[in-house]
């Protein structure tokens, strides 16, 4: 006799574990090397800014250098500032909201921008959802980063595209997913793409964070963040998946 068994949630399980305990190392870690590297980082900022107040003084190819300096400054500032609120979740102030407002409001912040990309949004938000205890700010974050990530890659494969939210309601759950109609995710990232510094784009294009972060503060918030590609077309899904009550 042979015996089959599923073990499929059972590695889903393990895999979140492992990820949880590396998300907690790496947040205990960064916000101490955060506050050392904006310091100094502040001062160099600072310096720049204040030669490209009197950049009619300056030759032109000392000029592009000290804006190639500031530009590289502001971008470690970014990553820091990723760190830190990589740092600081949970400690946000939950409360009772409307998900498909806190949605739609970071669509308005992503409107104008997604219209220039030739990007169309298709919104498919189930009516009367109940409120969840969440905050509000770190779920525009969450909500931000896959519309940021989403807009990227439907960017990259063919510069428009469609993107997709979708909003619904189960087994004392609200599941929100993000779809887009890029390239999709290569199967070898999968494991990898919740992992702090693990980025899908080229060298220069991304810090790493923007998923663990989400990640981390949707754990914290009770619920699951998971990845697929979509089974219907090209592209991917992006699920966030909340209990009504925590």
């Amino acid at each position: 006799v042979i015996a089959h068994m599923d073990i499929t949630e059972r590695k889903r399980l393990t895999n979140d574990l492992l990820r949880a305990e590396k998300l907690a190392a790496v947040g205990e870690l960064v916000a101490g090397v955060a506050h050392e590297i904006k310091n100094p980082l502040n001062t160099m900022m600072g310096f720049a800014q204040l030669l490209l107040v009197r950049e009619e003084e300056l030759e032109e190819g000392v000029k592009k250098d000290i804006q190639k300096m500031h530009g590289a400054a502001r971008r470690v500032d970014r990553i820091t500032d990723g760190l830190l609120n990589f740092a600081r979740k949970g400690q946000e102030e939950k409360s009772r909201v409307d998900i498909n407002e806190v949605l739609m409001e970071t669509l308005e912040l992503k409107k104008d921008h997604l219209e220039s990309r030739h990007i169309k949004v298709d919104k498919k938000l189930a009516p009367e959802m109940p409120p969840v205890t969440a905050s509000k700010d770190q779920m525009e974050q969450v909500f931000l980063n896959l519309i940021n990530n989403a807009e990227y890659f439907m960017s990259e494969k063919d510069g428009a595209g469609i993107l997709t939210l979708r909003t619904s309601l189960a087994e004392e759950k609200i599941k929100i997913e993000i779809l887009d109609s890029g390239p999709g995710i290569p199967e070898g990232i999968l494991d990898d793409l919740f992992s702090p510094f693990f980025t899908g784009k080229p060298e220069g294009e991304g810090t790493g964070l923007g998923l663990s972060v989400s990640y981390g503060i949707v754990e914290e918030h009770g619920g699951r963040l998971e990845a697929a590609n979509r089974e219907e077309g090209e592209g991917a899904v992006f699920s966030v998946i909340l209990p009504l009550k925590t």
